[in-house]
């Protein structure tokens, strides 16, 4: 077999089992540069250009200003302004050097690695201070999520500690396309300690994804919160300096407190030699710590400190709805198999697809695995090994993992492939190797059509192939009807929420899909059956359903509301971004 070894300075890169390896050597600055040089086709089709014009695309499309080009410009010559300079400022320079020098070797403007270094942070400050429901439009669909499960101890059964981890961000298509993995073996006055980034071609941050020689592991998760500030440290940056620098969970925390944070996040880290864990909450102004429990931590994207709980935003019931879904399925099933897990037992549990909400398996639903999942990493450094899903689309959970050593030797790389894990659905809630798994890749089509290339005709086109090929999936009905009605086609609209309705949702759900059968039967001009529907939704539960079917019950809902609608296809209850 040829070797697929490149070189360039120091460093080497392959492509094993699909996963693009670099092994990198020198300063912080020239491994950066390595990185930019090795994989710069990649970079400058994959997930950096894409998030570092993200966020101007989100405002441009919002409702405000999406007929007033001008204005959206002055809007995002003001966010740079006021959010971006105050933030980048907190920005140590070693990491702008790190992203100038990666950016001159990938051949793509600065700025974009720039912004992506920030996209998440400033969408969450927009929200809280400056823009809110007056534009916030697609910016619905910005933000990422995140599972992450721990079991050490009796919960393993004296297999050591394990800490798997589905990392949900929406950069699906540019990011799980170019799965990446960065050995760095810093040299000189940057020599802390070796580490690695489990990552996407061009994002050289470690503070993400990551796990190092102190047997340390790290995954980031995002949370929505009014605690947040512009004048503050992003995310990247605090989660690369304790995967460059902690071998303990105690320096972790010590490193996240000495930054102040601009946005508000959590860090689930493991340690290997102290057989522990814990998640470290964050928000702007401080922090809480909190460690793993007769064996067991699960984190997804809610608090769980009480203080930080009173101040956290929920973007909408179904949000919310699926940050407790995922952290209450995931528990069940390590109690489930408390003593026995292992790695087969997490990959499972990422892979999961039981909506606790209907008490079905659904190709989407309130599910662990999801269209954002772009990452999939097991870590067993009791072992020293760890593990990263291969699938080049989302959900790569649901593919198989390919095993890499943390001490890997790459002085026969060339030889040998990674060992894969091919995990056994046996007894797991999954939709891997069936039909459903079929379905939901139509439905990820129209997530990339839509979110990714702003395509809404094929997105709805796609859409509609997902629906045909799982007809029971409420979610894609919705989704579909969604687009038509985006495309003035109220009738079609009409049509895919009646279907809609006939699947098993969510309680919310259900009432969200009515109000939207109200609105688009006013579209077509059946105002007395829309009026129906609005009068039984006034004493809905959620507010926001029925303080919009108020609305439609003064105001008769019109195609020119339903062109302007934002959404984000993984929920679909767009009304309620606020």
């Amino acid at each position: 077999m040829p070797s697929s070894r490149r070189s360039y300075g120091k460093a080497s890169a392959w492509k094993k089992s699909g996963i693009n390896v670099l092994h990198l050597r020198g300063s912080l600055t020239e491994m950066a540069a390595q990185h930019g040089a090795l994989l710069k086709d990649q970079i400058r089709q994959g997930a950096i250009p894409y998030l570092g014009q993200k966020n101007a695309h989100l405002v441009s499309e919002a409702p405000l200003f999406k007929d007033r080009p001008w204005l959206g410009r002055l809007a995002n010559q003001l966010i740079h302004i006021f959010v971006h300079k105050p933030m980048l400022s907190h920005v140590p320079r070693q990491y702008v050097e790190e992203a100038q020098a990666l950016a001159r070797a990938a051949g793509i403007p600065y700025d974009y690695c720039e912004q992506a270094m920030v996209q998440a942070d400033t969408l969450v400050v927009l929200l809280r201070y400056f823009l809110g429901t007056h534009v916030l439009g697609q910016m619905a669909g910005g933000f990422p999520g995140c599972t992450s499960v721990v079991a050490t101890g009796k919960a393993t059964g004296g297999r050591g500690i394990i800490h798997a981890r589905n990392m949900d961000y929406p950069a699906v298509g540019p990011w799980d396309a170019n799965a990446t993995i960065f050995y760095c073996d810093p040299e000189g006055a940057d020599s802390h300690q070796r580490y690695v980034g489990i990552t996407t071609a061009g994002v050289h941050s470690p503070g993400i994804t990551a796990v190092n020689e102190a047997g340390l592991t790290l995954a980031a998760h995002f949370h929505c919160s009014k605690s947040v500030s512009p004048f503050g440290t992003p995310i990247q940056v605090i989660g690369s300096e304790i995967a460059r620098r902690a071998r303990t969970i105690g320096q972790a925390v010590d490193i996240a407190g000495n930054f102040e944070r601009a946005g508000s996040w959590s860090i689930v880290v493991t340690s290997a030699r102290e057989d522990d864990a814990a998640v470290i909450e964050m928000t702007h102004g401080k922090l809480s710590v909190r460690h793993a429990q007769d064996g067991h931590l699960v984190h997804t994207n809610h608090f769980r400190d009480p203080e930080f709980q009173q101040k956290e935003v929920l973007l909408s019931a179904s949000v919310a709805n699926d940050y407790a879904s995922r952290y209450h399925r995931a528990l069940q099933l390590l109690a489930e198999h408390q003593g026995e897990i292992d790695r087969g037992t997490v990959a499972r549990i990422l892979a999961d697809h039981f909506d606790r909400e209907t008490g079905k398996i659904r190709s989407q639903g309130n599910t662990i695995s999801v269209i954002t999942t772009v990452t999939s990493m097991i870590a067993e450094l009791s072992h020293g090994r760890f593990w990263v899903g291969n699938s080049d689309k989302s959900p790569t959970c649901l593919g198989d993992y390919a095993g890499f050593r943390l001490d890997e030797s790459f002085e026969d790389f060339d030889r040998h492939e990674p060992e894969i894990f091919s995990w056994s659905t046996a007894g797991a809630a999954t939709i891997r190797g069936t039909p459903k798994e079929e379905a939901f890749q139509l439905f990820r089509d129209a997530y990339v059509a839509f979110h990714t290339e702003y395509d809404l005709k094929r997105a709805a086109e796609c859409a509609e192939l997902a629906t045909k090929a799982d007809p029971d999936e409420g979610h894609f009905h919705l989704a579909h009807g969604h687009f038509r009605m985006r495309l003035a086609q109220p009738e079609r609209g009409l049509e895919a929420f009646l279907l809609a309705s006939k699947c098993a949702l969510s309680p919310h759900m259900q009432q969200v899909t009515k109000l939207f059968l109200g609105q688009a039967l006013d579209c077509v001009g059946r105002r007395e059956e829309a009026v129906g529907y609005y009068n039984r939704l006034t004493q809905a539960i959620d507010p926001h359903v029925s303080d919009e079917a108020a609305v439609c019950l003064r105001q008769p809902y019109n195609t020119e509301r339903a062109t302007r609608m934002a959404f984000d296809l993984q929920f679909c209850d767009s009304l309620e971004y606020a």
